[in-house]
């Protein structure tokens, strides 16, 4: 995925800011992630993360504080030098390496797998699906997030460089694979853009109401943007 590979080198400079800081709208969205993925590592000093994608280094450098031993891969190596910065004198490794390719660990090799704002890009998600499956250990923790299709997402699809996902072939493709989903999360519904201008507590508060009603509302995670999901390896896929 060469475009990938180039669009997160130029972009690895000024991520953190864009990503996840750059108005209260972008850093609600970014907590609704971190959130989701410490409630759902109830880290023991020693467990094993696969953090894919590692990105910057958003989840390690939290979950390194726990004592977890992190491994990271990621296609950018611009990415991997900004998370190496964020993450020095911590347990944390990194290799560079597409997780739609081989990912280069041993069998039953890990307690945790973190897989956020990933999957999206990679087209042979399936065999990324497949990968996880083999390098997780028996009920291990699979934590991942897909854009939804039947979202605002889908008429801004045209100008993005990742794909949706339905919902129902993802979860058949991780039963495939020997995953039991055994949580699910909405997340935000509005369209991105409007959270890029959100710098007002009020507007953020009203924002976060509506979608609080919506949630209660409508059946989970219908309409959702994008859908965290958290599985556990019940067996291994021959």
């Amino acid at each position: 995925m060469p475009q990938i590979k180039e669009f997160f080198d130029n972009f690895s400079k000024d991520y953190d800011k864009l990503a996840f800081e750059q108005s209260l709208g972008i850093q609600y969205l970014s907590k609704i992630e971190t959130n989701f993925v410490l409630e759902n590592c109830p880290i023991k000093k020693g467990d094993k993360i696969l953090d894919m994608g590692i990105g910057t280094g958003r989840f390690a450098s939290l979950l390194a504080k726990k004592g977890a031993s992190i491994e990271g891969i990621d296609i950018s190596e611009k990415m991997i030098k900004r998370a190496k910065k964020k993450l020095k004198e911590k347990s944390a490794n990194f290799t560079l390496a597409d997780a739609g390719e081989h990912i280069p660990f041993g069998d039953n090799s890990f307690n945790y797998i973190i897989c956020i704002r990933v999957l999206k890009y990679i087209v042979p998600w399936k065999k990324t699906v497949k990968e996880a499956s083999r390098v997780l250990k028996r009920n291990g923790i699979f934590i991942l997030e897909i854009p939804n299709l039947y979202s605002v997402q889908f008429f801004g699809l045209r100008k993005a460089n990742y794909f949706l996902f339905n919902f129902n072939n993802v979860k058949n493709t991780l039963k495939q694979f020997k995953f039991e989903i055994i949580k699910l999360k909405s997340g935000s519904r509005f369209p991105f853009p409007i959270y890029k201008e959100i710098n007002n507590i009020s507007m953020l508060n009203a924002i976060k109401k509506f979608e609080w009603i919506l949630d209660k509302l409508l059946p989970n995670p219908l309409f959702s943007r994008n859908i965290m999901i958290v599985c556990k390896k019940k067996g291994e896929y021959v």
